[in-house]
């Protein structure tokens, strides 16, 4: 009875009427399997997007704030022979040693020559060239004439640039640091 009555509501107008709209609303509703996301239309939650985002805002603004930190030093280091022309041998040799010492605490024993040639190792100077003059301007009445105080101050500044914008992991800080 039920198979001949179905014949007869689908091909009446007032059902096509009733259920036409009806299936057309749930169609979209009543689904088994969804369609996911066109490819490569979102590969990632939203979500999680907006914390990578973030973490990479975070590490750049990271690296900024240590950059600028470095140039500080280094115009700072820079400032440092401001001053009397008569004091520029001791004011390098003075800030050269602070941060020696604070880079490479082994460097407390050099001195002469020795000193020179571990500054020009660490930071591409040439001090060495002046290893002659050295004790004469640090602990005698000479200084150095125009030229010579121009080179110093070049290798001074190109040794702060190295060891102060270009600061590299040093083994001997890592020891220092583990013994600890």
């Amino acid at each position: 009875m039920s198979s001949g009555i179905a014949p007869l509501l689908s091909s009446s107008p007032a059902s096509e009427a009733i259920t036409a709209p009806l299936n057309a609303l749930l169609k979209d509703k009543i689904r088994d399997i969804h369609p996911g996301p066109e490819v490569g239309e979102q590969l990632l939650d939203p979500r999680l997007q907006a914390l990578l985002w973030l973490l990479i805002l975070v590490l750049l603004l990271v690296l900024i704030i240590r950059l600028a930190i470095r140039i500080q030093q280094y115009r700072r280091w820079c400032r440092q022979l401001e001053g009397d022309p008569q004091q520029l041998v001791t004011s390098i040799q003075d800030n050269l040693r602070l941060e020696a010492l604070y880079r490479w605490p082994e460097s407390r024993l050099l001195q002469g020559e020795k000193w020179l040639a571990f500054l020009d190792r660490q930071g591409g100077t040439r001090f060495s060239q002046f290893a002659h003059h050295w004790s004469s301007w640090l602990y005698g009445n000479n200084a150095p004439d125009h030229e010579q105080s121009e080179q110093l101050k070049q290798n001074y500044y190109r040794w702060g640039r190295a060891c102060l914008l270009h600061k590299r992991r040093l083994a001997s800080k890592a020891r220092t640091r583990g013994n600890r």
